[in-house]
């Protein structure tokens, strides 16, 4: 087992970086800390044993410097180091100054470059969308906020939860009563978290597995069955879920992002639209059930930057991330605390829950809980991310 576990965030509203240092036996006078003449990364050496952190954001720097450490014996220790300018290193979006969400596959990224739709199952490689349907122009995105609220992925809000959306709420967006919006073959409309297109442009099939109309809407993939969307009657058309699916752009291989990350997408657009940050998340098909199990989550802080020396396949440090507090909400009377309730599909519940869970291992152990609440991570896209 290393000795050594590093984990280092950019607070952006201070301006700062933490560094907490996890070791296995005390530290002592010959435990040291340096970085990096270019400022962007941190070494620190315990017991013979040395471990290297690339920093969320880039430090002052010019030469080796030699960090002081607390000097009293521990084995948790933590720094932080003010920035002193701003230049953002090598952050993978350019910039973690503002908190835009930025979301991949909108229209105009789709456009001109001969996409291709694919179930993004592993070793399933099914091609959701007939070649050659949708033209290099036939993308086209739908309205933001309205729009998104209404064609989710999950179902948000009450049914009897009434938000002012009247018929003359689209007029003049292309989705008014009188100037209803529909799925059209040949074009492909695109919204914050899905690809909305005619059936007869899609190669899925309905669920038939039973005669729950919830059960009825929803799309599997041809190849290997996997939940990939759901229809939409008020539009009169199929929906294929962004994090389902995986698209190639002419010649290049197929390119899926995790699910937490679209999650993370969805739940900062809630965020901005509705002024919420707490939600109540459960799983549709468990609740359809009887199930009460519920997931309590609390968008702490909606934008940082983090890196961690236990490696993860899937990660490329620094990563940017949104803090979430959760913890179980088995009643459902728990949920009168200002929130949205969520009911997502099963796999979006399943990677949620696992998401969270599994980044409390990245964390220093005295930062993995919060009063009564768990802390997790969960990442968002970057802007170099399209």
């Amino acid at each position: 087992m290393t000795q050594i576990s590093l984990y280092a965030e950019h607070l952006l509203n201070i301006h700062t970086v933490s560094l907490t240092a996890t070791l296995q036996t005390l530290s002592n006078k010959e435990t040291k800390a340096s970085l990096s003449a270019d400022g962007e990364t941190i070494s620190l050496t315990h017991a013979g044993e040395t471990t290297t952190i690339r920093l969320p954001t880039k430090l002052s720097g010019g030469s080796d410097a030699a960090l002081t450490l607390p000097a009293a014996p521990a084995k948790e220790l933590t720094l932080r180091l003010q920035l002193k300018d701003t230049s953002p290193g090598r952050l993978r979006s350019g910039s973690f100054q503002g908190s835009e969400n930025h979301v991949p596959w909108s229209a105009g990224a789709l456009n001109g470059r001969h996409v291709r739709v694919y179930c993004a199952s592993k070793g399933c490689g099914q091609e959701l969308v007939k070649r050659g349907t949708v033209g290099d122009g036939g993308w086209k995105d739908l309205p933001n906020e309205n729009w998104a609220e209404m064609m989710d992925f999950w179902h948000c809000h009450k049914p009897d939860h009434r938000h002012g959306h009247g018929a003359r709420d689209g007029e003049g967006k292309g989705y008014a009563a009188a100037n209803r919006l529909v799925a059209r073959r040949g074009t492909g409309f695109v919204d914050l978290g899905g690809l909305l297109l005619k059936e007869e442009d899609c190669c899925v099939k309905r669920n038939t597995s039973d005669h729950e109309r919830s059960k009825l809407q929803q799309l599997l993939c041809l190849g290997c069955g996997g939940l990939v969307g759901t229809i939409d009657d008020r539009v009169e058309g199929f929906k294929l879920w962004k994090w389902a699916v995986a698209l190639s752009f002419g010649d290049e291989p197929p390119k899926q992002y995790s699910i937490q990350k679209w999650v993370s997408a969805q739940l900062l657009a809630l965020v901005e639209n509705e002024g919420v940050r707490k939600f109540v998340v459960g799983d549709a098909s468990a609740e359809a059930d009887g199930s009460k199990e519920r997931l309590m989550l609390w968008v702490f802080t909606p934008d940082l930057s983090f890196s961690s020396s236990k490696e993860q396949e899937t990660r490329n440090d620094p990563t940017r991330a949104m803090k979430i507090l959760w913890k179980e909400a088995v009643e459902k009377a728990e949920s009168s605390f200002s929130s949205e309730e969520l009911a997502l599909p099963s796999p979006i519940f399943g990677a949620l829950r696992a998401a969270l869970g599994g980044s409390a291992e990245l964390l220093p152990a005295s930062a993995r809980k919060f009063q009564n609440w768990q802390v997790g991570l969960l990442e968002r896209f970057g802007d170099d991310e399209r």
